[in-house]
C-alpha cells in the first residue's frame, strides 16, 4: 500500500483533462461496441447481452454498473497500473512496463477478438499513468468506457428507462 499511496493522489488534475478523459472513453466506448455487435452478428448470428445475466437481480441496471463499471475500474488500475506498474517499473524501462501492462490487461479478459481493442485500451490508461503520475485518469477513463458499455446495452435491449 506505501507504495501505491502516490497513485492515490490527484496530480497534474484539471477539468480539461477531466473532460478530455471522459469523452474520448466515451466514444472509443461507443464505436467498440458498435464494431463488436456487428462482429457478433456477423460470425455468430446473435449478439450478447450482459444485461441476461444480470436480469435476476432486483435493480439489475444498478448491479451491472458496480459489477462492471465501478468495480472492475477501481481493482483493475489499481492491479494493473498500480502493483504492476510498480513491480515491473524495478526492473525493466518505464515506455516498456506501460506495453507489457497492456497486453497483460488483455490478456487477463481472456477474449482473443478483444485483444485488438483490449491491448491499446490497457497502454493508453499505462501512458496515462506514466505522464501524469495517479491512477485517477485511468480510473475515470476506465469507468467510464464500462459505463457507457452498460448504457448502450441497455438502451440496445430495451432496458435503459424501466
Amino acid at each position: 500500500f506505501r507504495a501505491i499511496r502516490p497513485l492515490l493522489k490527484f496530480r497534474n488534475f484539471t477539468i480539461a483533462r477531466l473532460a478530455w478523459c471522459i469523452s474520448i472513453a466515451a466514444i472509443a466506448s461507443v464505436v467498440i461496441n458498435i464494431l463488436i455487435t456487428k462482429l457478433n452478428f456477423s460470425f455468430f448470428g446473435t449478439d450478447t447481452s450482459y444485461y441476461a445475466r444480470y436480469s435476476i437481480y432486483a435493480m439489475p441496471a444498478l448491479v451491472m454498473i458496480y459489477s462492471i463499471a465501478l468495480y472492475p475500474a477501481i481493482f483493475e488500475e489499481l492491479a494493473f497500473r498500480g502493483v504492476l506498474y510498480n513491480y515491473l517499473n524495478t526492473f525493466l524501462d518505464e515506455r516498456l512496463v506501460v506495453i507489457v501492462t497492456g497486453f497483460t490487461f488483455g490478456i487477463m479478459h481472456l477474449s482473443f477478438i478483444s485483444l485488438f481493442w483490449l491491448v491499446p485500451f490497457g497502454i493508453l490508461v499505462g501512458a496515462m499513468r506514466k505522464r501524469f503520475g495517479t491512477i485517477w485518469y485511468g480510473v475515470i477513463f476506465h469507468f467510464t468506457f464500462n459505463l457507457v458499455a452498460v448504457l448502450f446495452d441497455l438502451y440496445r435491449h430495451g432496458h435503459l428507462w424501466n
